[in-house]
């Protein structure tokens, strides 16, 4: 009995270790990632700002590639954000998984004890 005890304290031990390091370095890795992307895209998106008070007025080429660039910080800033809600579902789907396994191993483990029906 003693030893099966302690197999299941290492099977515990083991399955929330990993739980951890999946919970918090992968996701971890995605948000830093996606938050580097983002200041990038900041960035760029004030230089086009700052690159519209330049345009002429008079200038049609200038104010369709200024408009194309609009239109494409827009496209690019959605997509960010749905990269941003990905990583949230997938964090999500994570913490469930993580919770079902551990409902897994308990349920597991008390339908694998025996009972005392003498007492």
């Amino acid at each position: 009995m003693k030893i099966n005890d302690m197999l299941n304290k290492m099977r515990q031990w083991d399955n929330r270790s990993n739980q951890w390091f999946s919970k918090n370095f992968s996701v971890l890795l995605f948000e830093i990632v996606l938050g580097v992307i983002f200041v990038f895209f900041i960035d760029y998106m004030m230089n086009i700002i700052a690159i519209s008070d330049q345009v002429k007025k008079a200038s049609f080429t200038e104010q369709i590639l200024l408009s194309q660039a609009g239109l494409t910080l827009l496209v690019v800033l959605l997509l960010l954000f749905n990269s941003f809600l990905m990583l949230y579902l997938f964090n999500n789907i994570l913490r469930i998984r993580g919770l079902l396994k551990n409902l897994d191993y308990n349920m597991g483990r008390r339908r694998n004890n025996p009972r005392d029906e003498d007492a």
